[in-house]
């Protein structure tokens, strides 16, 4: 019983950690373009990784990697996060890499993709390449796709492809590149740019011999190390290595071939002699021979024409379409573009349209490319001079205050300035001697300005008032010229005669009594202006002895 106790615990801590099974997907042709494949499984650590396990086996012509093939079974410790790195070569060294990450639970499959683009993209340590583009490789395995200037295809137009032979497609905004069914003979491969390329195992003619294929290049004859017909350092004979300028060359049945260009370089002169001598990163050839970019557009180091904002393909030329322009900042229609009317250095005036790449206000209409109709702006048809028009100031519709001038395309009221688009006074004002004054309220401009109400009036929503009697709005002093406002009493006295108030608001005249000049009268005696009765409340104003006097109630007739 114990030992079976003690071979479980053995076999228990023996037991292997979460298997990762590795997919390679890739339009490079294996045999061909590449001949081995090595997969790299390292533990995340922060931002370094630790190899845990390693696989690396040949390719042969037969397998193909387009829609995913298994290339590894790696076995992770334990659970965690890892980074699954796939690297492929071909015969001069490595041809191109890809890597993703994966959080390993339990066994897990993972597909890495290594892009076309990137072969001999030649990134530097913790970079990644990305539509071939060296990236940062923190950032690429976080955000795939959004780290460098190239931006994804959305369509199979973005993806050119020179040769017939080759049908392109966008997958996940990636350009992939497959083999046209029946497009090259079965000793063949496509590449999508130069054609129908012969597989290199199948150059040879027939069954070698040391004479023939295999070559002693050591000065040992017994052992024929050197297979001359692919042996890239000594291609078609000892010594003579295959090297072509800027460009991967292959070794094929002995003879030294343009396989695929750098990055950033093109054959143009098809003339393999002289290598890939072209640079195709300049706007006279952008991303392939003869490729050229629109005016004012530029050209990216990964071969795109680009304007602004907007990037073309890879070699698919101007990044503006056939009915725009590039003007430096962005791509434009220069027909019915306002802010780009005809040229790119010209705009219409604010209201105005663009027709057929001339700026129109009503039925005025400018020259092609001519700029502005209009000195200040089109409004409701017409042009206006939005610096001093108080209807349009500074803008179509922006009309100012009462009383307010437009200068300079803003409302002002003396010293005051209006907000942009706005009055100088709020609604409730006016513009008056420079001043903004509230017109309903102020008794010095009372619903209209320099409208002034009387003494003793007030101002009360525009209309000068006195007690119970108003005037007009803005028709100035509720009273009459010969009337004082007493709001003690109700409203306008005229003083001169009223009785109730004689010279003065609310100086009553004694009973019997007159108000004449502004002074209480009784008889031939008067009272001073607007003193009041001029007799007392015991002698009133009465006729006594035929005249009016001031005397006692028995007295009076």
């Amino acid at each position: 019983m114990r030992l079976a106790l003690v071979a479980f615990l053995l076999l228990a801590g023996c037991e292997a950690g979460p298997a990762v099974l590795v997919d390679l997907r890739t339009d490079l042709v294996p045999g061909a373009e590449f001949q081995e494949v090595e997969v790299r499984l390292e533990r995340r650590e922060g931002s370094a990784g630790t190899e845990v396990d390693r696989a690396r086996r040949g390719v042969g012509p037969d397998e193909r990697f387009l829609e995913g093939g298994r290339v590894a079974e790696l076995s992770a410790p334990s659970a965690g996060t890892y980074h699954v790195r796939v690297r492929l070569f071909a015969a001069g060294g490595r041809l191109a890499e890809g890597a993703t990450l994966v959080r390993v639970r339990e066994d897990a499959v993972v597909s890495v993709r290594v892009e076309r683009a990137c072969a001999y993209a030649g990134c530097a340590e913790g970079q990644l390449c990305e539509q071939g583009e060296c990236v940062d490789e923190e950032c690429a395995l976080s955000t795939p796709g959004a780290c460098g200037e190239t931006p994804p295809c959305e369509t199979v137009e973005d993806c050119p492809a020179r040769a017939d032979c080759a049908d392109a497609r966008c997958d996940e905004g990636y350009c992939f590149f497959a083999m046209r069914e029946g497009a090259c003979p079965p000793t063949d491969y496509c590449d999508p740019q130069r054609g129908c390329l012969r597989f290199p195992e199948q150059a040879d003619a027939g069954a070698p011999t040391c004479d023939d294929r295999l070559v002693d290049c050591d000065g040992r004859p017994e052992d024929c190390e050197v297979n001359v017909e692919v042996d890239p350092n000594h291609c078609g004979g000892c010594g003579l290595r295959c090297e072509i300028d800027h460009a991967t060359a292959l070794c094929a049945s002995g003879v030294c071939s343009l396989l695929i260009c750098d990055p950033g370089y093109g054959d143009c002169d098809l003339d393999e002699a002289s290598g890939c001598e072209t640079p195709v990163n300049t706007v006279d050839q952008c991303g392939d021979c003869g490729v050229t970019c629109a005016a004012l557009e530029t050209c990216t180091s990964v071969g795109q024409c680009r304007c602004g904002p907007r990037f073309g393909t890879i070699g698919g030329g101007p990044a503006c379409g056939a009915d725009e322009t590039c003007c430096g900042d962005g791509c434009f229609d220069l027909d019915d573009t306002e802010s780009r009317c005809g040229d790119c250095d010209a705009s219409c005036a604010p209201g105005e349209r663009c027709q057929g790449g001339r700026c129109a206000c009503g039925s005025s209409v400018g020259a092609p490319g001519g700029g502005a109709v209009c000195d200040g702006a089109c409004c409701d048809g017409a042009c206006v001079d939005t610096a001093r028009d108080v209807t349009n100031c500074g803008a179509c519709g922006v009309t100012c205050g009462v009383g307010e001038i437009c200068q300079a395309g803003e409302c002002r009221c003396g010293s005051r300035r209006g907000a942009t688009g706005q009055p100088a006074c709020s609604p409730s004002q006016a513009c008056c001697a420079d001043a903004c004054r509230d017109l309903p309220s102020d008794p010095d401009h009372c619903g209209a300005c320099g409208v002034t109400c009387g003494p003793g009036e007030a101002c009360t929503s525009g209309a000068c008032r006195c007690a119970a009697d108003a005037g007009e709005v803005g028709g100035g002093p509720a009273c009459g010229a010969a009337e004082t406002c007493c709001p003690s009493v109700g409203g306008c006295r005229t003083l001169d005669s009223d009785p109730t108030s004689c010279g003065a608001c609310a100086e009553r005249c004694g009973g019997g009594e007159t108000c004449a000049g502004g002074a209480c009268t009784c008889g031939a005696v008067s009272a001073a202006v607007g003193d009041g009765a001029v007799c007392s409340v015991t002698e009133p104003c009465c006729v006594s002895g035929g005249a009016l006097r001031c005397v006692s109630p028995p007295a009076c007739d």
